[in-house]
């Protein structure tokens, strides 16, 4: 539960929750199919959570207070409404370049994720291929 992945950051308690399953469940087949005396992992007990962490979202008055303050500085006005409006995570703001932005078509292109590996910024696919969208 200590171990970091290759970003240096720890595993979800869910994630976690989710491997025990896995691994209990090859072991489960394991007991039956192939005279593994014991379920090691089962007679651990389970670790995590079962259910992830509610996610906090700001409300729109919340926002529009918050945009209040920055709306002086264009940068950061922007890229926030971006976030909060788009839906984007942080990296995918930050790998975006003027040839995403669809202008004739009001669309902006989310296929790529900033992120910092091995000390260095990198551009990656995003978390999931699911990320990958065309926000309207």
């Amino acid at each position: 539960m200590k171990i970091k992945d290759d970003r240096g950051n720890s595993y979800s308690p869910t994630y976690l929750r989710t491997i025990h399953a896995q691994l209990s469940s090859v072991l489960n087949h394991a007991c039956r199919y192939y005279n593994l005396k014991t379920n090691v992992a089962r007679d651990v007990g389970s670790m995590g959570e079962k259910e992830a962490n509610e996610m906090q979202f700001w409300t729109q008055a919340e926002f529009e207070i918050f945009v209040e303050a920055v709306k002086d500085k264009d940068q950061s006005y922007f890229a926030f409404e971006i976030l909060y409006w788009c839906g984007l995570r942080i990296g995918e703001l930050l790998a975006l370049t003027k040839s995403k932005f669809d202008f004739e078509n009001n669309t902006l292109r989310v296929d790529q994720s900033r992120q910092r590996l091995n000390g260095k910024d990198t551009i990656t696919p995003p978390k999931t291929k699911k990320s990958i969208r065309s926000v309207i």
